[in-house]
């Protein structure tokens, strides 16, 4: 340490712990050397603080300083000068491009030409190629070691085997000829290389505690100024950086850089003392550092037992085996690179604990994305069957939910980016929640609205989700909670971020919806006759698969002056079905009173659904007449009706735009062992009598149709419906026993133009 009048060091931590951060001289009063020392170290003092803090440690931009790297030939078969310089002091070892010409062949170029040294380990140059070398006879290498005089070998064929393919071996023998000044050895391994410079405007350089450190060149561990050199790291007062030995098993080396500073003197730099004067007035402080290596379970040990001034910083791992050889899939890059100012989400409570952190958002908009895709999945692939034709309001409500995942996904982007800072977040945030209270609009605005085979089945499934999620966003908000809009207004992260917690559990328990399918068999009535004002019971059974297991409900279309009541199987209410997982069967009943009247009729059709995925896993029955004075349906356990139409149902009716077509395909089940011949029939009889509406068959013959036994039949209309809204159509569908007339099945359906 220089003459001081008072420590530096105790002078800065002392001026630290009082919080000062500045120096004002008075006038009039001698000038102290310990004032001025103390304004410098200060001033770097703060730089470096804010420098940790604000952008912390890591390669700026620009630059890949300090990278860790596998040598040519992973370190063997190279070639080593090393300079004979006695004793300890001050060594060099250059080759002359200038006049070499095996320099290149070697590996010896611009940036790797020239090696320095002091103390007790001699300069050290290693070659940036590994055997075999293309040399050619009469090509030179002139070494300069100490300022010596230059010492050229000239190489000949006769020195090698194939002079065009020379062994380390070879060149080594043949330069050890003509040295006197420098010794040249084959390089066997246990190095790397450390990155520096790579070309005049990107320095080697990285930040380490605040502190901007340099690499002019690339260097290699093995010539850093403190390899193996006792003496120069007694001189600084630090320990010698030790050569790197090969492991007898596996092993894990964390490679780090060490950073402090070193108090330089006049002896040191000549250029500090101003020769007019002749005396020693300032010294300077230099920024000295080591590329260190220890087994990796050590490191956080000597993280902690550090020296005071020193920092350290992990630029790598190294996965060595029993080889000497260090091989670039060894190497595991632990820098920080492309850095810049950094941000973090750190909201705080009063006490000054973190309440939301980087990593508690980044779960949070991780769920958020996770469950909207997943429920667009579920919409798109289940919830209807995909291969309907989508409407502008479903493209809407999948574009207002795809608007949500892109917020969050942004979000992550962000957080992993390390750009997003508390006050950054609460913007995020709004973006959220804007996403969020546009998706409630448009699906009540544009969704909703929109009709599909099984009705308005958006609004019947998810009318209740989307109420819930707006109480989160907007309001009013559940007991215990706080809206995101509320909690925005008053940067209030942590009650934002638990709102939205129960916004992604909506989401994520619509995925959970059941899929499957489900068909309904009538399955006839006990009661012969229907009499007016005299209940009786039609019989109907489900079968299908819910998965997972949920609560069955029944819908039933039929005149409201014929009064209905639902049943279990055993006959007692309330109605209390469920399937499920899997494959399942349940039966119900349908009791119903005729109106007091002496004739009357009226159309009857169920629809069954999954509670939980009413639009998606759901069967709507063929329409049956009820007639006074007539028997019930008959039974359609051995043959049924079922169909599909490419337009939407509102009660039970079929609603087909003015002037508009609607295909309807029938499909007659034989769920007998033989097969049945059968004749077809329908109401109106032909086209003519369905005015305003027209209809055509798909040109099927319609007596001596062949059902297979269990098998099926389809046959195919095309409905046109009239220019005037309003008009409906009753339309009946029979098929009779080809051989003895009898009704084996019918189905009924309501057209409507709208």
């Amino acid at each position: 340490m220089g003459d001081y009048s008072r420590d530096p060091f105790a002078r800065l931590t002392d001026a630290v712990a009082k919080h000062y951060v500045g120096v004002r001289l008075l006038q009039g009063v001698p000038v102290l050397d310990a004032n001025w020392n103390e304004l410098d170290d200060l001033h770097r003092h703060e730089l470096a603080a804010a420098s940790a803090w604000i952008t912390g440690d890591g390669v700026p931009t620009g630059s890949d300083g300090f990278r860790i790297l596998s040598l040519a030939g992973d370190g063997v078969g190279t070639v080593v000068l090393t300079a004979d310089t006695p004793g300890s002091g001050f060594s060099t070892v250059a080759v002359d491009l200038g006049v070499s010409t095996a320099a290149d062949a070697l590996g010896f170029a611009a940036g790797n030409a020239e090696a320095t040294r002091e103390g007790s380990s001699p300069a050290r140059l290693t070659s940036d190629r590994a055997e075999p070398f293309a040399l050619a006879a009469g090509q030179t290498l002139t070494v300069i070691a100490d300022g010596g005089a230059p010492e050229t070998i000239t190489f000949a064929a006769g020195d090698f085997a194939a002079i065009g393919a020379a062994t380390a071996a070879e060149v080594v023998t043949a330069l050890n000829a003509g040295l006197n000044r420098a010794t040249a050895s084959a390089g066997t391994g246990n190095d790397f290389l450390i990155r520096g410079r790579t070309d005049p405007f990107h320095a080697g350089c990285i930040l380490v505690g605040g502190q901007l450190t340099h690499n002019d060149r690339d260097l290699k561990y093995s010539e850093q100024p403190l390899y193996e050199n006792a003496v120069l790291a007694a001189d600084w007062a630090v320990d010698a950086v030790e050569a790197l030995v090969t492991p007898i098993a596996p092993t894990r080396l964390t490679v780090y850089l060490d950073v402090w500073l070193r108090e330089v003197r006049f002896e040191e730099d000549d250029l500090l003392v101003d020769p007019r004067i002749g005396l020693e007035t300032a010294n300077r402080l230099r920024r000295e550092w080591a590329v260190r290596v220890i087994e990796d379970l050590n490191f956080a040990a000597a993280q902690a037992a550090r020296p005071p001034g020193h920092t350290y910083y992990p630029l790598a791992w190294i996965d060595r085996t029993a080889n000497p050889a260090i091989a670039e899939d060894m190497i595991t890059d632990l820098r920080d690179t492309e850095a810049s100012v950094r941000r973090a989400v750190a909201y705080r409570g009063s006490d000054g604990a973190v309440l939301v952190g980087s990593d508690d958002l980044m779960a949070l908009l991780t769920q958020t994305r996770d469950n909207v895709r997943d429920f667009i999945t579920f919409l798109t692939s289940q919830f209807v069957d995909p291969g309907d034709a989508y409407v502008a309001g479903e493209v809407a409500g999948i574009d207002a939910l795809s608007a949500i995942a892109s917020v969050a996904e942004h979000g992550l982007a962000l957080l992993h980016a390390e750009t997003l800072g508390t006050r950054a977040a609460f913007d995020l945030f709004a973006q959220l929640l804007d996403a969020e209270t546009r998706f409630v609009t448009v699906w009540r605005d544009a969704l909703f609205p929109v009709i599909k085979p099984g009705g308005a089945v958006y609004e019947t499934a998810f009318e209740v989700m989307v109420d819930r999620i707006e109480t989160f966003l907007t309001g009013p908000a559940p007991a215990g909670f706080t809206t995101i809009e509320d909690a925005l207004a008053v940067r209030n992260l942590t009650e934002a971020v638990r709102s939205q917690e129960q916004v992604n559990d909506e989401w994520g328990d619509e995925i959970g919806r059941p899929t499957g399918g489900l068909s309904v068999t009538y399955l006839g009535s006990a009661t012969p006759v229907i009499q007016q004002n005299v209940p009786f019971v039609l019989e109907f059974e489900i079968d299908g698969s819910v998965t997972p297991d949920d609560d069955i409900d029944v819908e039933v279309f039929i005149d409201a002056a014929w009064q209905t009541t639902l049943l279990n199987e055993d006959g007692t209410q309330p109605l209390a079905l469920r399937m499920g997982p899997g494959a399942d069967t349940v039966r119900f009943r349908l009791s119903v009173r005729p109106p007091n009247v002496a004739a009357a009729e009226t159309p009857v059709s169920v629809r069954v659904f999954a509670r939980r995925n009413s639009g998606g896993l759901s069967h709507l029955t063929p329409q049956r007449t009820l007639r006074i004075g007539d028997p019930p349906p008959p039974s359609e356990e051995d043959f049924s009706f079922s169909f599909v139409a490419d337009v939407p149902t509102v009660n039970g009716v079929f609603q087909v735009p003015v002037s508009g077509a609607a295909i309807v395909t029938f499909e007659l089940f034989n769920n007998t062992i033989t097969a049945q011949d059968v004749d077809l029939s329908f109401q109106p009889p032909n086209s003519g009598a369905a005015a305003p509406w027209s209809f055509v068959t798909g040109g099927f013959p319609v007596t001596n149709q062949t059902v297979p036994a269990n098998g099926s039949r389809e046959f195919g209309f095309m409905f046109t419906a009239p220019a005037a809204p309003g008009n409906d159509l009753v339309f009946v569908f029979q098929a009779e026993d080809s051989a003895t007339n009898a009704l084996l099945a019918e189905a009924q359906i309501t057209l409507t133009s709208v």
